[in-house]
């Protein structure tokens, strides 16, 4: 779809984007009047039919109340409550009449004493002038319980709407009392007033509708309500229900409860549904209008479109595709204007001549660019190490001359080898572990330098020194790497090795002749004395063990002489820091001089460094003897580690005395100690240690504040 408007000219799409603009506008006004308008005819009819049927329930409720105030007239009348006690005939020949029940529209009549039996009990048929009987009013007694009869307290009624044979029946019943209600009730008193065909066409002349009122089946469990005995002619309504599936007619049923509060009738009012065809019209009105309008709307804009904007981007798009085709920067010809598109050809003109003058300008850069990289080429090519371009995935990209003699592979050999593959194996996880960490993104600010043994076409072994770094190359990582060959170094370094060497082993010759002689002078003594026995000032025994120490101190010291004039063979591989000092000092507990030494190793790093096992722990353990005799046996070693652009460094610090400026600058001499039983050669043989390893040791004291001693290590990279 993407491509397809791509491909699209801005006529077309000007066009699409103003009959999608116009579209959506009339689709959203009709769907407003749709769903937002057309429901607010719906919601004004609904409104109307409610309040219609209500009306109805209005007369009906103003019927039931007028039949309940005069039967309460009734049940207050001092001659109707003697008339219950006593049942006199005078009393039903003077108010119990025919003329009494059509003057005040009755269809019905009942007196009923205390016991339920009927004092005076008679229907009237209002229509046919005749009275008739009633199958739901018992003729000689009724049940107690009747709904009728159920008068919790004085001044209770029930009104309400009775289902008959002969149609809905309005009936009030009311306790009979004295109009001074101090006396006790002498029984009930029921009128009624059946709904015939008269009482409804009064109702709907009051209501102003026509309705009608039928009977409505109760289905077995449905909404029947707990029967209050005390219902007023205003409980008889239920819920409305409004039925609008029929698009002519708006039907509304208002469910009537009967005395005993079941929903047995049913008023309905059916109303013609000409605000819904008012409403449908004035939307397919509107709609019809809103798309005419739309359709004159579009053409319009699409003609002034046109004419503005089409065409003058017609003529500046043939221009460019002519400027295209003929590679010459021509200005475009056309009418001034004042508006967008007149902007927009000047606007071109000016960077077709700045576009020109860019060309000559690139055509001068481009000579003299050409001038630098083939200048620059030459000096690469020239330059005595070998340089090498490496992309991420591990291939040779450019190399130099120098690479191509030092590893003696020609360039085409070159480009289908991986970088490890011109490093021996020992070196070759280094190499792959440096490329790694230089192409993670957070180190490829970092540098790696390493001695490792390259490996020619040949076969043949080579000592290099590697220098690799990481770039970025238009947002791609990439890494340079620069070899020297430094054969002839190491042959020079191991000359300056051996001068040194024997430089040292002349200054030895002084200390051993010094610290030999004295002891070989206190062997001569004590042989003299045991020459003559006469002389000794002590036990044989003494003399003989004086004899035994001195010999001992002299094996001592030719012990370290060897250990200091020995060549080291590192056998150099990754170890964690952390663990290699906890199985040091584990290796320590128990022994006797160290007891009262504390170690605190808290600030050691979770980091790896290159070492020699064996020698590592030899230097580790002649420094903790110093300290701890420098402590009396007695304080606490602090152990750090921190990792320096160099490699790793490990600082052990100690509680002691410390050393003077001047004792400091001599600690590394060989025979210098300032003990009394010490060979000074402790500290120089960790010196050559950590120096056979390619890192360094140094200290730092001051007189009462204790000693600080650093050993560097390069950083290891474990698996």
């Amino acid at each position: 779809m993407n491509r397809l408007w791509q491909r699209l000219s801005v006529s077309r799409k000007l066009t699409v984007i103003v009959a999608f603009g116009l579209g959506t506008f009339v689709i959203s006004m009709i769907l407003l009047h749709q769903y937002l308008i057309f429901p607010g005819f719906l919601a004004m009819e609904r409104d109307l039919g409610t309040r219609e049927i209500r009306r109805c329930q209005v007369a009906l409720t103003q019927d039931l109340r007028a039949l309940s105030e005069y039967c309460d007239n009734w049940a207050n009348w001092d001659d109707l409550y003697g008339y219950a006690a006593t049942r006199s005939p005078e009393f039903d020949a003077k108010n119990l009449m025919k003329e009494t029940f059509t003057e005040n529209k009755l269809s019905l009549i009942y007196i009923l004493n205390q016991q339920g039996d009927v004092l005076y009990g008679e229907y009237f048929d209002l229509g046919l002038e005749e009275f008739a009987s009633l199958d739901e009013f018992p003729p000689v007694r009724w049940a107690v319980n009747h709904p009728l009869l159920r008068h919790p307290k004085q001044g209770a009624q029930v009104t309400g709407l009775m289902a008959t044979s002969r149609g809905p029946l309005m009936v009030s019943s009311r306790p009979i009392h004295p109009h001074t209600f101090k006396g006790t009730s002498q029984g009930t008193v029921i009128l009624g007033r059946l709904l015939s065909n008269a009482v409804e066409l009064d109702l709907e002349e009051r209501a102003q509708v026509p309705f009608e009122l039928g009977r409505k089946v109760h289905p077995e469990g449905g909404a029947a309500r707990p029967h209050d005995p005390e219902m007023y002619p205003e409980d008889v309504a239920g819920d409305l229900e409004i039925d609008a599936s029929d698009p002519e007619t708006l039907v509304l049923r208002l469910p009537l409860h009967d005395v005993t509060g079941v929903p047995a009738f049913e008023m309905v009012v059916e109303l013609d549904r000409e605000i819904r065809r008012n409403g449908v019209g004035a939307v397919n009105a509107y709609a019809l209008a809103a798309g005419g309008v739309g359709f004159l709307t579009f053409v319009a804009l699409v003609w002034v479109i046109q004419g503005a904007v089409i065409l003058p981007l017609t003529v500046l798009t043939r221009h460019v595709s002519r400027l295209r085709t003929s590679n010459q920067l021509l200005e475009l010809q056309e009418a001034p204007r004042g508006d967008e598109i007149g902007l927009l050809m000047r606007t071109f003109n000016h960077l077709i001549r700045d576009l020109r003058k860019e060309r000559e300008d690139l055509l001068m850069a481009h000579e003299v660019l050409t001038a630098s990289e083939s200048r620059q080429s030459m000096i690469l090519e020239s330059a005595p190490d070998g340089l090498f371009t490496v992309t991420a995935e591990g291939q040779f990209e450019s190399f130099s001359r120098s690479a191509e003699e030092v590893f003696g592979y020609t360039r085409d050999e070159l480009m289908g080898l991986e970088v490890k593959a011109l490093f021996c194996a020992a070196d070759q996880f280094f190499v792959d572990a440096a490329f790694k960490r230089l192409m993670d993104a957070a180190h490829q600010s970092g540098v790696v330098e390493q001695e490792v043994q390259g490996v020619r076409k040949d076969g043949a072994s080579v000592p290099l020194h590697l220098r690799m770094r990481a770039f970025q190359l238009d947002d791609r990582p990439m890494l340079t790497m620069s070899v020297r060959d430094i054969s002839e170094i190491k042959a020079m370094h191991v000359k300056v090795l051996e001068s040194k060497h024997l430089a040292a082993l002349g200054e030895m010759g002084a200390g051993i002749a010094h610290e030999i002689r004295n002891p070989l002078a206190g062997l001569h003594g004590a042989v003299q004395i045991l020459r003559e026995p006469k002389q000794l000032a002590k036990a044989p025994k003494e003399v003989f063990d004086d004899i035994i120490a001195l010999v001992e101190r002299i094996e001592n010291i030719v012990t370290r002489l060897l250990q200091f004039a020995k060549h080291w063979n590192p056998q150099m591989r990754a170890w964690p820091l952390r663990p290699l000092l906890d199985d040091f000092l584990k290796e320590l507990d128990g022994t006797e001089s160290l007891a009262g030494v504390e170690h605190d190793t808290s600030g050691m790093l979770d980091a790896a460094i290159e070492a020699d096992l064996f020698l590592t722990r030899q230097v580790l353990r002649n420094l903790v003897q110093n300290a701890a005799e420098a402590m009396g046996g007695k304080g606490a070693l602090y152990w750090t580690s921190r990792r320096m652009e160099h490699g790793v460094e490990v600082v052990l610090e100690d509680t002691g005395p410390g050393l003077d400026a001047e004792t400091l600058e001599r600690v590394f001499e060989p025979f210098f100690t300032t003990r009394a039983q010490g060979t000074g050669l402790g500290l120089p043989i960790c010196r050559r240690i950590m120096e056979a390893q390619h890192g360094a040791i140094t200290l730092s004291s001051e007189a009462g504040r204790g000693t600080r001693v650093v050993l560097l290590f390069e950083e290891g990279v474990t698996a």
